[in-house]
């Protein structure tokens, strides 16, 4: 057995079970199992994974035993951080600050009303000696705590490290997971989901706001349900199949809540309030007591493209894209060039491809005819529908360039 696949289920195994079919229960714990995952339930424990992983590479998602409240998230989680090295032989390792863990999340509490903290590690593994990546979420419910925990074995790539959770792609489906839990004793607070449609204001707005202490293009996103998205950048997927509730919690400095009459409302984010009005050139946002112009963003779904178009040199070569009217394209390294996140073994944009594209909700579905699927922010500010040729197309969250050769 590797390292961790027992971990927290005591020091004598228990029989595994057979896996339930749909919605299945640990304990008070009602969660899914992610799709393309295996459960394997125990008396006191259930562990997830990938079916199968990328060979040499490991990913556990376990939920573990619940226990009290021990009396503050602090205690909390310190406790379960110890449950998770005893009960799996791992030591400890420590932090530039002397600490065995970083916070990840501070105490919050999350869209369905209960409260939680996250926070992330090294340990080390008896068994094999190994380092492992550990990401632990503690859930307060009434008078106990509810653990979750992520090992992931670290692994080399040239001079980098890494491990699988840095996948995005997983990473996504275990923060998914996490924010889809449900408990038998607990009702979630109600929420409504998101669209962009509507009246009013609702919709996307491209302005001015000030940022770091710089002048940068700003997006302001209100949805039907009340929240909204403020910052210096698109949402990095688009807004196809878009969680607005799970990305709050996962970059809540992008996010609050507004209210809108007659013509005037006000935005509540975390570092605070300020009002916003209705004008006959479009929105006028004052953040700063400050006066920021904003014009709507018109829908693009259904755009397409036509000819072919590189980004800036990468790597010493030009990378291209080449769209078809009919909606295909065949990538030579252009997504790759969108694709920001940290460029591991398993960079889903790493190889070149073809495929179909579609336009929906500000974002570019790329299908690749090898089964890889990969969305693009496309916000289209400068973009006409009658012109699918352009000079230069804006992608991706990044608002990068791509001229047409």
């Amino acid at each position: 057995m590797r390292p961790f696949a027992c971990l927290l289920l005591g020091m004598v195994l228990a029989s595994p079970v057979a896996a339930a079919d749909g919605p299945a229960a640990f304990g008070h714990v009602r969660y899914t199992v992610p799709p393309g995952w295996r459960e394997t339930r125990y008396a006191n424990a259930v562990l997830l994974a990938p079916a199968p992983p990328p060979k040499g590479q490991q990913l556990d998602l376990t939920i573990m035993p619940a226990r009290a409240f021990p009396g503050t998230m602090a205690k909390a989680l310190e406790a379960s951080w110890d449950d998770v090295c005893a009960q799996s032989g791992a030591t400890k390792k420590r932090t530039v600050d002397n600490k065995p863990y970083t916070i990840q999340t501070e105490e919050r509490t999350s869209f369905k009303g209960w409260v939680y903290v996250r926070a992330q590690g090294m340990v080390t593994a008896t068994a094999d000696g190994g380092e492992y990546y550990v990401n632990l979420t503690v859930i307060r419910v009434g008078d106990r705590i509810e653990r979750f925990a992520v090992m992931s074995k670290q692994l080399m790539h040239n001079v980098t490290r890494y491990c699988l959770y840095d996948s995005p792609t997983f990473q996504r489906a275990v923060d998914e997971f996490l924010f889809s839990l449900r408990f038998d004793d607990w009702t979630d607070a109600r929420v409504e989901p998101a669209t962009l449609k509507g009246g009013g204001v609702i919709g996307v707005w491209n302005g001015i706001g000030l940022f770091g202490g710089q002048y940068k293009s700003a997006y302001a996103i209100f949805f039907s349900n009340g929240q909204v998205f403020y910052g210096s950048r698109f949402p990095h997927g688009g807004l196809a199949d878009f969680d607005t509730w799970v990305d709050a919690e996962l970059v809540p400095r992008y996010w609050g809540t507004y209210t809108f009459a007659d013509g005037a409302g006000v935005i509540t984010m975390p570092t605070g309030r300020f009002p916003f009005k209705a004008t006959a050139a479009g929105l006028t946002l004052t953040p700063i007591k400050l006066d920021h112009k904003y014009v709507r963003v018109p829908a693009v779904d259904g755009a397409t493209f036509s000819g072919t178009y590189a980004a800036e040199a990468f790597n010493v070569r030009l990378p291209t894209i080449t769209f078809t009217p009919d909606g295909r394209f065949v990538d030579d390294g252009v997504l790759n060039v969108l694709d920001h996140s940290v460029p591991y073994p398993f960079k889903l944009t790493a190889l070149p491809g073809r495929g179909t594209y579609a336009v929906r909700d500000y974002t570019v579905l790329f299908a690749y005819d090898d089964g890889r699927r990969y969305p693009v922010a496309f916000p289209g500010i400068g973009y006409e529908k009658t012109n699918p040729g352009p000079a230069k197309l804006e992608m991706g969250f990044n608002s990068d360039t791509l001229k047409r050769r």
